[in-house]
């Protein structure tokens, strides 16, 4: 929940203000009971503990001058191994007051063991997202769930009908994108290069983000700060235009990982493959059964009290990374075992949506894959005016 909607200046009343406060942590009693449990508190650790509440105050900056990378569509290969998933205990220091009911989605921590896999060092463009949109459209397939157009969307349609970067956005991050706009477009990519595609589960995103040693930030530890995109530091009354993004995917190479996957924080959430579910001590890896449906997308989670509290999570994707978790008070940047409930995995209303990474289980295409370079568009620029059609519209002609 947003601290927003907390904050006094928004109630007239305070007598509305304390019954709010009142009706929440009734509801979190409810919900919530009983708390997960976690390890002790290592007193050390605490003291040390790097996240911290963020807030810029200086005047805008200057987005870095990176070129384009040159190797847009390449994969990095995640050596295997054992890790602790989950919301530290320490972190309990920054994630308190009404933030803990975020922090508590990520509890309890519990160890999780991965194979090698090959992941996508950068999340899917709208480069090569519209070159899927084009074929479907000239499949006659509809796409009209599979992306929500408007001002935050790099992506139009022109009024010739195809689908088109909007201009300097060419290489950003897609989205939103619906979590089966994501599975259409793995099919689409396995189809067309002969191998097997599909979205990461939050075990192999947050393994990838955190490694076997458990950095709070894919980078490590340190500040956000000239790692990510921040709006409110990088972009002039951002909030007033939408959620405008760096305009093109790799342009804070100081936030990869060590093995050189970027912008897993910074931009748009980053749809995985496996419903949002709770947490238990026991490894879903250890369980072949589990691990093998949770893997296709196919396992979800009975419906509960818990799930009924994160807004039906037994049927919403689990969406990981973004820009911040928390907003409307001191922010607190994303990191990297925050979670969030996607919208309804297929066939339900959506209003928000987000990027998406692709995972290849074949490692013996990494030759091919971690040496690929930004491509060429298979389709020429039309030459038509690109415009946005009202979304009710996206529909092939």
């Amino acid at each position: 929940m947003s601290l927003a909607l907390l904050s006094g200046r928004n109630l007239r009343c305070s007598g509305r203000f304390v019954a709010l406060v009142l009706f929440i942590l009734a509801a979190e009693s409810c919900f919530w009971d009983p708390v997960p449990p976690e390890d002790p508190i290592d007193s050390v650790k605490w003291e040390n503990y790097p996240e911290h509440e963020f807030e810029y105050v200086g005047p805008y900056l200057p987005l870095p001058d990176v070129p384009i990378p040159t190797d847009i569509g390449s994969f990095v290969l995640i050596k295997g191994g054992t890790f602790t998933m989950g919301a530290p205990p320490e972190s309990a220091k920054l994630w308190k007051g009404f933030t803990k009911q975020r922090r508590r989605l990520a509890l309890p921590q519990h160890k999780e063991t991965v194979e090698d896999f090959l992941l996508g060092k950068y999340a899917i463009t709208a480069m090569e997202y519209c070159e899927f949109l084009n074929d479907a459209r000239r499949k006659g397939q509809s796409t009209v769930t599979f992306i929500k157009f408007g001002n935050t969307c790099p992506v139009a349609r022109s009024n010739g009908g195809s689908y088109n970067p909007k201009a300097g956005y060419e290489w950003s991050e897609v989205g939103p994108v619906s979590y089966e706009g994501a599975q259409a477009y793995c099919r689409w990519r396995s189809e067309r290069d002969g191998r097997k595609y599909r979205l990461p589960t939050e075990v192999e995103w947050e393994y990838a983000a955190r490694g076997s040693e458990g950095r709070i930030y894919p980078w490590g530890n340190e500040s956000p700060m000239g790692r990510v995109f921040l709006m409110d530091v990088y972009w002039e009354d951002s909030w007033d235009h939408g959620a405008p993004i760096g305009t093109y995917v790799g342009r804070f190479p100081k936030g990869a990982t060590p093995e050189g996957v970027h912008d897993m924080i910074g931009g748009s959430t980053e749809i995985c493959q496996n419903a949002l579910h709770q947490y238990t001590v026991e490894s879903i890896t250890a369980n072949k059964s589990i691990w093998d449906e949770y893997v296709k997308g196919n396992w979800h989670p009975p419906a509960d009290e818990w799930s009924s509290a994160v807004s039906g999570a037994s049927e919403s994707p689990a969406h990981r990374g973004g820009m911040y978790a928390v907003t409307g008070g001191p922010y607190i940047v994303a990191n990297g075992w925050i979670r969030f409930a996607g919208p309804p995995m297929m066939g339900g209303p959506w209003d928000y949506g987000g990027c998406f990474r692709l995972l290849c289980e074949e490692l013996s295409a990494a030759p091919e894959l971690t040496s690929r370079k930004t491509p060429t568009p298979s389709d020429p620029v039309p030459s038509e005016e690109t415009v946005d059609i009202p979304q009710q519209e996206q529909v092939p002609k």
